[in-house]
């Protein structure tokens, strides 16, 4: 698994005679399950009181991560494990230039994979992580129009 190697699907996760979806399609649900679990943990976390900013961050820059990838994998786009919001968004453009109308919000997220999680300078104020969560929500919808619904429900 270098830095090029492509995401694999797991063969264990698909149950023989389950369903007719077909691999790929499940490894979509999967993506999509791990960001909405990223979510859910923004709205248990980002309270009235959230004194956890910088978790709340992270988990809109990993939200958005996984769904953007639930798409790659849809297209069967190749992708590299990356954290890179800017970098996968030139993946899904490559699909559906649409989802260039998301990289001035979406890119500056990138920094919240790693500016956050460590001891630096300062924490997100929840101004910003109000604006990253409505972007967290935008790409949600935008990806979820983009993707049949029997994946997205």
């Amino acid at each position: 698994n270098g830095p090029n190697s492509r995401f694999r699907l797991n063969a264990r996760f698909v149950r023989r005679g389950a369903c007719s979806m077909r691999p790929e399609h499940v490894e979509v649900k999967r993506w999509l399950l791990k960001a909405r679990h990223d979510r859910t943990a923004i709205e248990k976390i980002f309270t009235p009181d959230c004194q956890e900013l910088d978790v709340a961050a992270f988990h809109c820059q990993q939200a958005i991560e996984k769904t953007l990838k639930a798409y790659l994998v849809f297209c069967s786009i190749p992708f590299e494990k990356v954290h890179d919001l800017g970098r996968l968004l030139d993946h899904c453009s490559r699909a559906d230039p649409g989802f260039e109308s998301l990289r001035d919000d979406v890119e500056p997220l990138t920094l919240y994979a790693t500016t956050y999680r460590y001891p630096g300078p300062a924490d997100p104020t929840r101004e910003q992580v109000e604006h990253a969560l409505t972007i967290v929500e935008a790409v949600w919808s935008f990806v979820r129009e983009h993707l049949p619904e029997s994946l997205t429900s």
